[in-house]
């Protein structure tokens, strides 16, 4: 999956010039900052949505047309389809989600191409394998939550927190 990033000037040549590098905003004022992100949301109109994940800074948050949890705003992308772009203040998982549920016609755009997140980083590819190896199938949500469900319940109280790790359902659990 490719993420696409847009032409700005060509979009909105009222507001913005050559693009600059980032080290040209890092000395400007808040308020100055704040002005010109405004002035481009306004000149850009209903062209463009502007999705701001939960954790962003409130700096960045606050131009944000949505916000909320990455795949509510991906849903909200697909379904607000009028929009041609779909700027999403979020990291690269976030922006490929609304990509793959956001039509055809549309171009999301991840402002911040190094936007990663650790947690999305931290498992090698090798280290998935095995626990899809060691699962060996993907257990059904309705299983997932009958077994949470027990969990909380107590119902298996007399087993250790190790006994539930990489084991899948909760009926391989009862069986060892």
């Amino acid at each position: 999956m490719q993420l696409y990033r847009v032409n700005l000037r060509r979009l909105v040549n009222s507001v913005s010039t050559l693009p600059r590098p980032i080290t040209d905003y890092q000395p400007m004022p808040p308020e100055q900052l704040f002005r010109r992100i405004a002035d481009a949301k306004r000149a850009l109109g209903e062209q463009v949505m502007v999705l701001g994940h939960n954790y962003q800074r409130d700096e960045v948050i606050e131009h944000a047309d949505f916000r909320g949890d990455s795949l509510l705003l991906s849903k909200l992308a697909a379904e607000r389809s009028e929009r041609p772009y779909v700027m999403f203040c979020g990291v690269h998982f976030m922006a490929e989600t609304a990509d793959i549920l956001s039509r055809s016609h549309q171009t999301v755009i991840l402002p911040d191409m190094a936007a990663g997140c650790s947690m999305a980083d931290m498992a090698a590819i090798e280290q998935v394998d095995q626990c899809w190896d060691t699962l060996g199938r993907m257990i059904p949500v309705e299983e997932t939550v009958r077994s949470f469900r027990e969990i909380l319940e107590g119902k298996h109280d007399d087993k250790p927190e190790s006994a539930f790790y990489m084991k899948g359902g909760i009926d391989t659990v009862k069986a060892e």
